[in-house]
């Protein structure tokens, strides 16, 4: 069920593309991330100590520690967790709306 409304958010939501070549935001998100780790991993976490520092006081260290650990966890994650990474990767079969199957 979460996986059929997911299919219908994603694909409803890029409506400006052609039906074929829209995809899951995940393979999206991967293809970013692999264009540009570094700006990523530290906008991610910039986000994560501005949302911390406006809820919580939060010292400048925690963006430092932050940035650590979402690098750590990237690498381990992409050393040992990983799938293939496979640049504009669409679903097989591509998922064509509602009315298609």
């Amino acid at each position: 069920m979460r996986n059929r409304i997911y299919k219908i958010f994603w694909f409803y939501t890029q409506f400006w593309l052609p039906a074929e070549k829209r995809r899951p935001y995940t393979f999206l998100m991967r293809d970013i991330y692999h264009r540009f780790p570094l700006i990523v991993i530290t906008l991610g976490s910039i986000t994560l100590y501005l949302i911390g520092r406006y809820t919580a006081s939060v010292s400048i260290w925690w963006l430092l520690i932050s940035i650590v650990v979402l690098f750590t966890g990237e690498v381990l994650g992409h050393c040992f967790w990983g799938k293939k990474y496979i640049e504009g990767q669409q679903e097989d079969p591509p998922y064509l709306g509602e009315d298609n199957g």
